[in-house]
């Protein structure tokens, strides 16, 4: 498994949009001479791959990708989200780590899978932040999609556990970082662990009301492979795809030979003194309440 391997279904995932190659290099043209004028963004950092998948992240709205370019690059230079960007992870070696499952389904949806490994290391949310935003970069630079789905297998968690890890502000970081930085896409969340259900009304409050309607519970995987193809799924969750450790250790190869590529990615980010107007976007902490969830 490597990177190119996610833009194999490129051509696709654009007819899916019903858009053809000529349509999607007109719409790169557009932002490219529109980033000509934004001297604070880092253009020659942003491959034409990134906007292509910003693109199709935004239902190829060029002025909603314009607004989503801002925050990737202005949120990435300001203090507060620093410490989200110090980690690069080793997949196999983490207490939880988001796996991007190998095959799409029929309806080009990428799979991405986290389970909490308890006897790995202690779980910090921080942390879970910080190793979960390098993966995010190689997404949003190679994975030509139409949609997440998001599995979150905590059967290993506890409420207690939940509780005493669970931060408000980092939450709400999360949801900033991933949605209006990144452009993730959820078509559906399912959360492996009912326990999980119970304590669910401490996070529900700063949820988009899109997002609530996307979310599903499971006692087991079994009932997971009711909604999701089992020919997408690792085999230790009823699938036919080979074992998720099996799939961590191939992304722990991804992430050592693209080390330095990735850190070029993380260091993405716009130069505020270039700004024409000014700093801006410094509202931008804490206004997950107004992310757009499609």
């Amino acid at each position: 498994m490597k990177l190119s391997d996610f833009s194999i279904s490129r051509v696709q995932v654009f007819l899916q949009r019903r858009k053809t190659e000529d349509d999607v290099r007109t719409d790169v043209a557009i932002l490219r001479e529109w980033m000509k004028k934004q001297e604070h963004l880092p253009s020659d950092l942003i491959q034409d791959e990134f906007l292509e998948i910003q693109l199709l992240n935004n239902k190829f709205s060029i002025e909603k990708v314009k607004q989503k370019l801002e925050k990737y690059c202005t949120m990435k230079s300001l203090p507060h989200y620093k410490q989200y960007f110090e980690h690069i992870p080793t997949p196999s070696k983490e207490a939880v780590f988001y796996t991007p499952l190998p095959k799409l389904t029929n309806s080009f949806k990428r799979i991405l899978l986290g389970r909490l490994f308890t006897n790995k290391n202690d779980y910090d949310l921080v942390k879970d932040v910080s190793g979960a935003l390098p993966l995010r970069e190689f997404l949003t630079r190679f994975d030509y999609n139409d949609g997440e789905i998001l599995i979150f297998d905590h059967r290993e968690i506890t409420a207690l556990h939940f509780l005493s890890s669970y931060r408000a502000n980092v939450f709400a970081d999360i949801l900033e970082l991933a949605l209006g930085g990144f452009s993730a896409r959820p078509y559906q969340i399912h959360i492996i662990n009912k326990m999980t259900a119970t304590v669910f009304h401490l996070i529900k409050p700063i949820l988009p009301s899109k997002l609530l309607s996307k979310i599903y519970f499971h006692d087991d995987y079994t009932s997971l492979t009711k909604m999701v193809p089992p020919e997408c799924l690792p085999k230790d969750y009823g699938g036919e795809l080979e074992s998720l450790e099996e799939i961590l250790v191939k992304w722990d190869t991804i992430f050592e030979e693209n080390k330095d590529l990735l850190r070029k990615y993380m260091d993405t980010k716009s130069n505020e003194e270039l700004r024409l107007n000014g700093p801006t976007f410094i509202e931008m902490q804490g206004t997950f309440k107004q992310l757009n969830i499609d």
